[in-house]
């Protein structure tokens, strides 16, 4: 008796196409996202509206950002890896479809995991600067006004 719950055997790899359609579509979502963010977190360094921090220290805690932009354009040099199999793929008469999906599965969990690491030093960074933010005295200059 056969179970519904039974796989069918397949003999030949089979490939829905729509997931390659798929794949650059979130690579180029997450490359999308990661450029709002370097260019979010450029303002916030360059921008002249908020209370610059005297203490070397925490003027020193930006240069994690570097490091974050860093991983972010690689994450999105990987997304734009992705879309780059793709259309690789579009081209050919007759693509190997199973070493296309290895290189566009290789590229996009690359990208996700710079995109994961450069996220996290942006959070160690708020959290840091927020709990400076928090229990941090201006100390008053000379004409007694708060920078």
């Amino acid at each position: 008796m056969v179970s519904i719950f039974s796989q069918p055997v397949v003999t030949a790899q089979t490939f829905d196409l729509k997931a390659f359609d798929a794949a650059v579509t979130l690579a180029q979502s997450l490359t999308q996202w990661g450029f709002l963010i370097i260019a979010g977190s450029v303002v916030i360094v360059v921008g002249t509206s908020y209370y610059r921090p005297n203490e070397r220290l925490v003027r020193r805690s930006y240069l994690l950002f570097l490091l974050a932009w860093l991983l972010m354009g690689m994450s999105i040099f990987r997304g734009i890896q992705v879309q780059m199999a793709n259309v690789a793929r579009l081209f050919e008469s007759s693509p190997n479809l199973t070493e296309v999906r290895r290189t566009m599965t290789h590229d996009a969990n690359a990208q996700i995991q710079y995109m994961e690491w450069s996220l996290w030093i942006f959070g160690v960074w708020l959290l840091c600067f927020s709990v400076w933010w928090v229990f941090h005295t201006p100390q008053s200059n000379a004409t007694g006004n708060v920078p």
